[in-house]
């Protein structure tokens, strides 16, 4: 198998069929193993290379996953066909895009759990992109439910179907506008082709109205020329007219103006005695303004008045702060006069300090000859004293040579003394050597015994390969799950002497007894030994308490899974449930039920008896519940009985794998590469739950329907 077979996947014609061991080959090929000739057995066998069994079981995984979501070629969708077993082998009704979508996913899975350098992966995001578009295209194009027809005008673009439909929601909706708004321009190209026509149309009949219009104008200038000498006639007689009318008119004005002069003179007349009206209006005008012009007169006077007080009161002020002034200026000499008051006390007291310190002088002084009266009196008692020593210093030397004898007598006593003192310390050193060499004795045969207990132990560990535990001997790789909870690697624990490896494992038995937690639940155990799996660890067989680690890994998963349920989720999320009513109260189960929300109702969960009941926020009353009462719960869904989805376990034993990865850390290599995997496992997860929730962005508004898979029902 060579790396062009991968190429041939996209290249090649779709009628030429991948069979299974190609598909096994391009997984081994993924991560760069050798390839092999033929597949004996779908179900991991003995002695069978461990790569080729992963590979077979990562394949037989993805396979029924892409199964579930139901393809055009089961009998009913969803519908598990699984490979043949026996002799492992795609089954007939698989077609080729179902195959190489499957390996392709399947290589790339491998791949990202086992290769950590991206640089190094073969197959990209892209292909496996590339792969599910073209089976989803041949699901679109089989499916008889299913009714799409790409438009020509797209098809024209040169783009592909299969590259329509594997765009996301964005891309496909920008090319169907593309596709609308070609069509709108060939549209708009075929109507200005008509307008065209239309315009030479138009123009043509124009010319032809042009034409008319000439025509027209001609026979009407024939009429004006005719009209004109009738109008001409009619003229002179209209003149001849208005030349009576004249006359007529001349008498009427002569007639009128005589009428405007009689009311001219009326009206001069009026005129003067309006004059005299207003020569008295005037003298009383000028009455008023005088008065006026006094009463300002007075305001000027009044506002002089106010401007001297004014003055006066300014100057006031002067002489309060001229006064303050001399306040101040008297405060500064008395403080002034203070200060030399203050610096005479200081002369004052300094003059009474020195003479102080003339009298503490004299006093010196006097104590001075005090002090040598006093020695003049003791240099006489020394000369008494002195002469007295002499005598006693005679006394003492009479005494001394006596005492001087005496001793010598002692020395002879006390040589004599020392010599049994030696003696005897021979004596204790000749007894201290015999118990040092007992001691000697008795370390050199603790020293070989110990010698010969590691000996023997490293002869039995060599001999064994390991120790005895209740007969069945045991190593680092039995209890490896052990060490690594107690932070032992194996290349420090074989470096130690055999003695510290076996208590080390003692200790590891122990550990594997207290942390014991039984559980023979089939599908737990499923769940702990792909958990183990992440970590690289031994899997047990059907008890989880094989090993601590074990143990450890369906204790944690078991929280795990509460505390992730509890999130809410499709599967396990009750929606217009009716709440049971006892004695007035909302009993819940914490164990199976994890959340509630009722819909009239604020509530919380509050310990009442014997009993969680829900307390009612609104009035923070628990026993006043009544009628019925719906809302959404969140439910326990069991792992133990498959009651949740299978990239919902994925998700949480990836989970359950990184948090042990941590707690009892083997590599900063492994951490990486297990969160990287729970991040792909959780994106598929949410992918799965975006496709099958109850819900879209439409949920929180009053909309006439909502629009999704799995509904059945309007909002009303």
């Amino acid at each position: 198998m060579t790396s062009s077979f991968l190429f041939f996947l996209y290249m090649t014609d779709f009628g030429t069929s991948t069979n299974f061991t190609e598909s096994v080959n391009i997984c081994l090929m993924a991560l760069g193993e050798r390839a092999i000739t033929s597949v004996s057995s779908l179900t991991p066998t003995q002695g069978q290379n461990t790569v080729v069994n992963l590979c077979l079981r990562v394949l037989d995984e993805v396979n029924k996953d892409v199964e579930a979501r139901g393809w055009w070629f089961q009998s009913s969708r969803g519908a598990i066909i699984g490979i043949t077993n026996g002799t492992p082998a795609w089954h007939a009704d698989h077609p080729e895009e179902f195959r190489r979508y499957v390996t392709i996913r399947s290589a790339r899975i491998l791949q990202t759990r086992y290769i950590t350098d991206e640089t190094l992966h073969k197959l990209t995001l892209e292909e496996e992109i590339y792969s599910k578009a073209v089976l989803e295209a041949k699901d679109a194009q089989q499916d008889s439910s299913v009714t799409f027809d790409l438009p020509q005008a797209i098809e024209n673009l040169g783009i592909r179907e299969v590259m329509f439909l594997q765009s996301n929601m964005e891309e496909k909706l920008a090319t169907l506008k593309l596709g609308t708004e070609l069509q709108q321009t060939s549209l708009v190209e075929k109507q200005v082709a008509k307008t065209n026509s239309e315009q030479l149309l138009i123009d043509a009949q124009e010319l032809l109205v042009d034409q008319q219009k000439l025509t027209e104008v001609n026979t009407t200038t024939k009429v004006l020329r005719e009209g004109e000498l009738l109008a001409a006639q009619e003229l002179k007689t209209d003149a001849e007219k208005l030349l009576v009318d004249e006359q007529v008119a001349k008498t009427t004005a002569e007639t009128a103006l005589i009428a405007d002069q009689e009311a001219l003179v009326v009206k001069q007349a009026l005129t003067e005695v309006a004059k005299a009206t207003d020569i008295g209006a005037d003298t009383t005008l000028k009455g008023k303004q005088g008065l006026l012009v006094d009463a300002q007169e007075l305001k000027t006077d009044a506002e002089t008045t106010l401007t001297t007080k004014q003055g006066l009161l300014v100057d006031a002020q002067e002489l309060k702060t001229d006064a303050e002034t001399t306040l101040t200026t008297k405060q500064g000499l008395l403080i002034d006069s203070q200060e030399l008051k203050t610096d005479a006390e200081t002369t004052l007291t300094t003059k009474q300090g020195a003479l102080v310190d003339a009298q503490e002088l004299k006093t010196d002084a006097e104590t001075t000859l005090t002090t040598k009266q006093g020695a003049l009196v003791d240099s006489q008692e020394l000369k008494t004293d002195a002469e007295k020593l002499l005598v006693d210093e005679q006394t003492s030397k009479t005494t001394s040579e006596k005492a001087l004898i005496d001793s010598q007598e002692l020395k002879t006593d006390a040589e004599k003394l020392l010599v049994d003192a030696q003696a005897a310390l021979t004596a204790d050193q000749e007894l201290k050597t015999v118990s040092e060499t007992g001691l000697l004795d008795s370390q050199k045969t603790k020293l070989d015994a110990e010698t010969a207990y590691m000996v023997t132990a490293e002869k039995n560990w060599f001999d064994t390969g390991g120790v005895d535990i209740s007969g069945t001997v045991r190593s680092y790789k039995d209890f490896r799950p052990e060490m690594r909870i107690m932070g032992i690697q194996e290349a420090p624990f074989q470096s130690l002497p055999a003695y510290k490896k076996v208590e080390l494992i003692k200790d590891a038995v122990q550990l594997r007894t207290d942390r014991a937690s039984s559980d023979t639940a089939t599908n737990i155990v499923s769940s702990v030994n792909k958990i183990l799996r992440y970590l690289g660890v031994n899997k047990v067989s059907s008890n989880t308490n094989e090993h601590a680690l074990a143990s450890e890994a369906r204790d944690l998963l078991i929280d795990t899974d509460k505390e992730l349920q509890a999130r809410g989720w499709w599967f396990n999320t009750e929606k217009d449930v009716t709440f049971t009513i006892t004695s007035g109260t909302i009993r819940v189960t914490p164990n199976t039920q994890l959340y509630e929300e009722l819909d009239d109702y604020p509530t919380a969960r509050v310990v009442d008896g014997a009993y969680i009941v829900l307390k009612n926020l609104t009035d923070n009353t628990v026993d006043q519940f009544s009628g019925t009462i719906k809302g959404t719960r969140v439910v326990k869904r069991s792992i133990e009985e498959l009651e949740v989805p299978q990239k919902y376990r994925e998700y949480l034993e990836i989970k359950v794998a990184a948090i042990l990865a941590e707690l009892y850390p083997q590599s900063g290599s492994e951490i990486q590469r297990i969160r990287k995997q729970e991040a792909e496992l959780e994106t598929y997860f949410k992918d799965r739950e975006n496709d099958q929730g109850n819900y879209n962005i439409f949920d929180n508004y009053d909309t006439a329907e909502r629009i999704g898979f799995n509904r059945n029902y309007d909002l009303n």
